[in-house]
């Protein structure tokens, strides 16, 4: 198995060797005569020529400098975090999720800390003035890790991004703080390479390759570290651990980080209609693979090889770059202990989830809810239920309250027939504003003081008995 395992490895350097020869041959091709992303307004102007500028400007290779200012409480206003500081972005692929939307994966830098992100891009809309026909207006993104979420445009014309910045507060509590100062701009760095033709292709083809070889060199070590190996194989000469295996091995961590963060986003936006739709996105979430035990698969493995990767690049390097090794990885486990259990979290939230149909059968009027009663009260505010409910305040912003997708999913996709949360708080809310809920244990709340509880729980917020199960 040993010798498997080193088979396989040195076959993946012979793929990665090419992939570096192809990257390398394209500097020697001929220049390309003009880039469409390097004309204002190219591809002709009209809507169906701009995703291929949006690819253009976000192709995988292609880096992006610029500054960014974090936001911090007024306390914090002169610390060295608190400065505007620089700001880089690389694009790392482009893929399709199991919800059937393109996404970019990005890797974005500042104050000596580096984190995956999954980029979402919502498509530009045409102009809808006759004075701005042809034109489009800027491509809105959205882009977030553990502590800071970025929203914001793209100016295509400019190859440009900017927007504002969220910054994580109390993370137990999950609040965010934001002002206007804090703000992101940058600007991409023109490339020739980048600008040819096959470029993105060669980048991706290259970014495989280095994660498959960086992958069989650790698991080449890791088994023939195993307890039960009865000799001890002398490693291959070629096979060794450097930085930029370790370095490739903790980027494939902060890659799966970066995709279970965006399955816990998408699970926190999802409003079930009926509990037979939650049963078929439930179902088809486990089809794709989309459950616990695939994701705490994934985790084992990406710590286990990550931590055999640090133990033998830290023998070969001291001083600075062992320190930046450790911290790397120290910081980066840690990052995946807390992506997957948002992930976890999530998901429990969603299987609990209250279908509207449900919160229905359980709404009821104020006149309703009194008949019988003396002075009903809300069992949250404790107010009369005469008097219209408060908009419960929640200050716990996640990235689900930034700019929700606005795309709808892929047909067949898990989620392809349910609803987000901006519809259900434009057409449920308003159709149910000012009634009441009565659980089946007999418990009462306004409408508006209970829908947030039972976007997360299945459950009676006073005394905790089954909602849905019962009804």
């Amino acid at each position: 198995e040993i010798a498997c395992v080193e088979r396989l490895a040195l076959d993946a350097g012979l793929r990665l060797a090419a992939a570096r020869k192809r990257v390398t041959a394209l500097n020697h091709a001929p220049s390309p005569v003009a880039a469409a992303v390097h004309q204002p307004g190219a591809g002709g102007g009209g809507a169906a020529a701009q995703p291929h500028s949006v690819r253009a400007l976000l192709k995988p290779g292609q880096v992006f400098k610029g500054s960014i200012k974090i936001p911090v409480k007024a306390e914090h206003a002169d610390d060295n975090f608190a400065k505007r500081t620089a700001y880089d972005l690389f694009v790392v692929r482009h893929f399709e999720d199991v919800y059937g939307r393109e996404r970019t994966l990005v890797k974005h830098s500042a104050h000596n800390d580096e984190q995956m992100c999954v980029l979402t891009a919502d498509p530009p809309r045409a102009a809808a003035t006759a004075a701005t026909a042809g034109q489009c207006e800027p491509l809105r993104l959205r882009y977030f890790d553990f502590e800071t979420v970025l929203t914001g445009t793209a100016d295509l014309a400019e190859r440009t991004l900017s927007g504002s910045v969220a910054q994580l507060d109390f993370g137990e509590e999950g609040y965010r703080v934001t002002n206007d100062g804090a703000t992101f701009e940058l600007n991409r760095v023109k490339d020739d390479l980048a600008d040819r033709p096959g470029f993105d292709e060669a980048v991706q083809e290259l970014v495989a390759a280095e994660t498959d070889y960086a992958f069989l060199v650790v698991l080449y070590y890791y088994v023939n570290s195993f307890p039960f190996v009865l000799q001890y194989t002398q490693p291959h000469p070629v096979l060794a651990v450097t930085v930029p295996i370790f370095e490739r091995v903790i980027d494939t961590v902060s890659e799966f980080n970066a995709i279970l963060l965006h399955h816990a986003k998408r699970f926190e936006q999802v409003v079930f209609r009926t509990q037979e739709e939650k049963d078929l996105a439930l179902s088809r979430l486990k089809d794709a693979g989309v459950c616990r035990s695939v994701a705490q698969e994934c985790w084992d493995a990406t710590i286990w090889l990550s931590s055999v990767a640090y133990v033998r690049v830290s023998s070969t390097c001291e001083g600075r770059a062992q320190l930046i090794c450790r911290q790397r990885k120290h910081v980066t486990h840690c990052r995946a202990q807390l992506a997957y259990n948002r992930f976890d979290r999530a998901l429990r939230e969603l299987e609990e989830r209250v279908p509207l149909s449900s919160i229905r059968i359980m709404r009821c009027f104020p006149a309703q809810a009194r008949a019988g009663e003396h002075d009903a009260q809300c069992c949250i505010c404790l107010s009369s239920l005469a008097e219209p409910g408060d908009e419960v305040e929640d200050n716990t912003a996640t990235a689900s309250d930034f700019e929700p997708d606005l795309l709808p999913d892929a047909p067949g996709s898990p989620f392809a027939e349910t609803a987000d949360l901006a519809a259900r708080d434009g057409s449920f809310d308003k159709e149910s504003s000012g009634s009441s809920v009565k659980t089946a244990c007999g418990h009462l709340f306004h409408f508006e003081c209970v829908r947030r509880w039972l976007h997360n729980h299945d459950t009676c917020p006073q005394c905790r008995s089954a909602v849905a199960g019962a009804l």
